[in-house]
């Protein structure tokens, strides 16, 4: 684990991202992104599915553009790669990240604010955390059609604080993607990183609070900041 300066005793409310970082959802969109490299004619499925996390799906067709040029069918990339995580999910249980459950016990417990800021749509979050029976924890949850931008930029984080009633210095997010770093730091608010499918690179480390491996670690980190 990684630490930079600054203590965690005045916050009031934990904002969790979602994919990869609540549900382990990630590595199936990386397996859609790579069954989709065959029909539409690229190289890199990892590239894909890492700039298109925390990025809602208009927005994502943008960055596949520039990427890939115009003539590539970004739009039904896109689709492909949605309904392939639809299918998986309609036949698997939402598989949790290690440690979740007991992040969330303890934060209930110390009367911690839970929130969720996802780049996911609405009814697939719900999904998720009905699915793996995690649902009640959860106050509040802002997904993607609630607001006009898509992670980097902090709508989404600070539309979550303002709804739960705290302020961005008493929030602390999670994220898993350099997106979501930079948008819980735009916010003012601290974030830990709990790498999935990248890694941070020097510009994303020094806007973390700190970088984990896991929740475990989280948790750790938490009760020694006096949570």
């Amino acid at each position: 684990m990684s630490k930079n300066q600054g203590r965690l005793s005045s916050i009031k409310a934990v904002l969790f991202d979602m994919d990869g970082l609540v549900i382990d959802s990630e590595r199936i969109f990386y397996q859609g992104y790579q069954a989709a490299s065959g029909p539409f004619g690229f190289e890199d499925p990892l590239l894909l599915a890492t700039v298109s996390l925390g990025v809602r799906d208009e927005e994502t067709v943008l960055l596949f553009d520039s990427i890939m040029g115009r003539a590539f069918d970004s739009v039904g990339l896109v689709r492909f790669v949605d309904q392939y995580v639809e299918d998986y999910f309609n036949t698997h249980p939402s598989p949790l990240k290690p440690g979740l459950v007991e992040l969330l016990a303890f934060l209930q417990h110390r009367g911690i604010r839970i929130g969720m800021a996802t780049g996911s749509v609405m009814q697939r979050a719900e999904h998720h955390l009905a699915s793996a029976g995690i649902r009640d924890y959860f106050e509040v949850i802002i997904s993607c059609e609630m607001v006009s931008q898509s992670k980097p930029a902090p709508e989404i984080f600070l539309t979550c604080a303002d709804k739960l009633g705290c302020a961005p210095e008493n929030c602390l997010a999670l994220e898993d993607s350099l997106s979501g770093v930079m948008a819980a730091y735009y916010s003012g608010i601290k974030v830990i990183m709990v790498p999935d499918l990248i890694q941070p690179d020097e510009h994303t480390k020094g806007r973390a609070f700190a970088i984990a491996d896991d929740l475990h670690e989280v948790l750790a980190l938490l009760k020694n900041e006096g949570m």
